[in-house]
């Protein structure tokens, strides 16, 4: 027990996780991020960026035709069926992945000014170009390694579906 318990406790030091402060608006220091557990609580609300119910558009038809060709003699009998249902759905923005993988492009976001940063990944780690920054980037950090994110930005994903559907059955029956 004691040895499991070392090692979630070695887990957490290793692997720290944490968030901007409850309300604010994310424009606070990077001294005050609040630490959250080895397995954020705090992360993105799906909720936001998707529908209850997909939309859907549906239509279709059924008949059931019969054709006498001798009278009541012989009797050819049809069923038919056609339905079109075309549906779309919105799931939230795609994710990002963690921002340094090994053999992939590695995803950085400058600081928030020129000049010198305050820990983190160098620029020379990261690939950024020396100087570059981002005045969106409330922090004097460069954000990567094992950041991750939502691409706000390209909006929504949609995906849309269509699914056609149809039957046709004849049959002669004599009598």
């Amino acid at each position: 027990m004691l040895l499991s318990t070392t090692r979630a406790l070695a887990y957490r030091l290793a692997n720290f996780f944490g968030h901007a402060p409850f309300f604010t608006n994310g424009d606070s220091s990077w001294l005050r991020l609040t630490p959250t557990p080895a397995f954020p609580a705090v992360g993105f609300n799906f909720n936001a960026y998707r529908e209850a119910l997909p939309d859907s558009e549906r239509y279709g038809g059924f008949g059931m035709p019969r054709h006498k060709i001798c009278g009541d003699q012989l009797v050819l009998y049809a069923d038919m069926f056609y339905q079109n249902v075309q549906t779309s759905y919105e799931l939230a923005p795609t994710a990002t992945g963690p921002f340094e993988t090994p053999g992939h492009v590695i995803l950085a976001i400058p600081p928030h000014a020129p000049g010198a940063t305050l820990g983190g990944p160098t620029y020379q780690d990261t690939g950024v170009p020396m100087g570059a920054f981002n005045p969106f980037n409330p922090f004097q950090q460069i954000i990567s390694e094992r950041a991750l994110a939502r691409l706000i930005e390209f909006g929504n994903r949609i995906r849309d579906n269509e699914t056609k559907a149809h039957a046709f059955h004849a049959r002669p029956q004599g009598g």
